[in-house]
């Protein structure tokens, strides 16, 4: 009897052999599989990634471009209100905000203006005594 239970351990321990080389090998192609799935998620991402870079730099350049022609419009159309509109109708004048920066942007690059930080009192840091002194 003794052979017989040793050949029905030795089958017993060959089948639990089998079923945990067999639990244990199928993580390996699991692993194998996800692997190849996180490569593949991972480049996705990064297309993703591109594309959206890529609107936004193309989305930022229209705007831009939809900014200098909108500029360009509005600049045409003060120049022309003002060459076009007399002063003796008694409509309102159109663009005159446009107009006045734009003369005050003339004045500005014609004269040679004291800097906007300038001031004519005293600031106090020299008293009377030095002040005559120098």
């Amino acid at each position: 009897m003794s052979a017989i239970s040793s050949m029905i351990f030795l089958l017993i321990g060959v089948a639990i052999g089998f079923f945990l080389s067999r639990m244990t090998a199928k993580p390996a192609i699991n692993d194998a599989s996800m692997k190849h799935e996180l490569e593949q998620n991972k480049a996705e991402l990064e297309s993703y990634k591109e594309q959206v870079q890529a609107h936004f730099a193309k989305s930022a350049q229209l705007l831009e471009d939809m900014a200098k022609q909108y500029q360009g419009i509005y600049e045409h159309m003060a120049s022309q209100s003002k060459s076009l509109i007399s002063d003796d109708v008694a409509q309102p004048q159109l663009f005159a905000d446009y107009q006045q920066k734009l003369e005050l942007e003339e004045e500005a690059d014609s004269s040679e203006a004291q800097p906007k930080d300038y001031s004519n009192k005293p600031s106090g840091l020299f008293t009377e005594a030095q002040r005559k002194a120098s």
